[in-house]
């Protein structure tokens, strides 16, 4: 019993720090696409440089420091949904907490650049 409890606080505190670092069920292509198709804004959270050397072509640059007044500068209503990347998904989970706790309520962590181009050359 003592292990059974064990296994399942350990799970319950992977499960919530992949959460707080934005390694959660989230980081989906399919998902993050469906999501732009429907009329997402697209936010790349990483460095001026990170995006000029490449990016989603739909992505405004807003480096996750800057995310709120980022945010707030293109007049993103806190109801209308965007999508955070970075180069692996960290970033992004630390601007989509920033966001949610400023309000913002359909902010979806799309994960890293490699994976979603990856996934947008095969569909």
């Amino acid at each position: 019993m003592l292990k059974i409890s064990l296994l399942v606080v350990i799970a319950v505190v992977l499960f919530v720090s992949m959460r707080a670092f934005g390694r959660s069920s989230e980081q989906d292509p399919a998902t993050a696409f469906a999501k732009i198709a429907q009329g997402a804004t697209v936010i790349d959270v990483r460095t001026a440089e990170e995006f000029a050397a490449g990016h989603l072509p739909e992505a405004h640059n807003i480096p996750y420091e800057q995310i709120i007044a980022g945010v707030e500068k293109l007049n993103i209503g806190k109801d209308q949904p965007v999508v955070v990347y970075c180069r692996s998904g960290h970033r992004a989970g630390i601007a989509k907490t920033a966001l949610e706790k400023s309000g913002y309520t359909q902010i979806y962590n799309a994960g890293g650049l490699q994976k979603l181009q990856a996934f947008k050359q095969k569909n």
